[in-house]
């Protein structure tokens, strides 16, 4: 097994994604995707699989944010490639950082 180095997370990934996480618990489906008899199979292969919370998962969404937050990569892509990262953000009202907004936080 090849291991993968941590990547840090970049400053405000942590409450997204809890903020993410929360939501969820609070606003379940209406109508579960997955039929109620096999749910249980499928989440067993999903964590498994490492399909939700798996190191490489992580490391993108990771990256990301980061793009977003450097500017590298704009809310509409963000929205394309990850569109429930993107809803965290805006939701949390996160902006890139720009040489504009850094003089503002001071």
């Amino acid at each position: 097994m090849i291991r993968v180095p941590r990547v840090p997370e970049p400053p405000g990934f942590a409450a997204v994604r809890d903020k993410g996480a929360q939501w969820l618990r609070n606003h379940p489906p209406t109508q579960p995707a997955v039929p109620i008899d096999t749910q249980a199979r499928a989440e067993r292969t999903i964590i498994e699989l490492g399909l939700r919370d798996g190191e490489f998962l992580l490391r993108a969404r990771r990256r990301w944010l980061e793009m977003y937050l450097s500017a590298r990569l704009t809310l509409d892509g963000l929205h394309e490639i990850a569109p429930l990262l993107a809803a965290m953000v805006e939701r949390e009202g996160l902006r890139p950082r720009t040489p504009s907004n850094e003089r503002l936080r001071r």
